[in-house]
């Protein structure tokens, strides 16, 4: 577990619902679970932007590239001179960690 990271090996124990307070003006409680599936833990692990609704999409992010657990390259899409919070989980010793970057889209919008 690292922050609001948690890896888990049995489904069966994945998650619990707690009601939270209602959120107004809607008063409805609820809790955003982003799955993300690793196979093993020998590969870097794009999550995009952590702190998004929608943590990584295809209208943000394109040509994702990964070279095993050594680097990783992404087309950025967004505003110009947006800075974006990137981040991915990077295995070691048999665990990973939590890794977020700054990227800035600099005068094009595109990184």
């Amino acid at each position: 577990e690292n922050g609001c990271i948690k890896m888990v090996d049995d489904m069966s124990n994945f998650y619990t619902f707690t009601p939270q307070k209602p959120v107004k003006p809607s008063n409805e409680s609820f809790e955003l679970i982003t799955v993300i599936p690793v196979s093993d833990q020998t590969e870097i692990v794009f999550i995009g932007e952590i702190d998004k609704y929608v943590s990584c999409s295809e209208h943000r992010f394109s040509e994702l590239m990964v070279n095993g657990d050594k680097s990783l390259s992404v087309n950025i899409r967004g505003d110009m001179n947006e800075i974006v919070e990137v981040s991915l989980l990077q295995p070691k010793n048999n665990d990973y960690v939590l890794y977020t970057y700054d990227v800035d889209l600099g005068t094009n919008g595109f990184e």
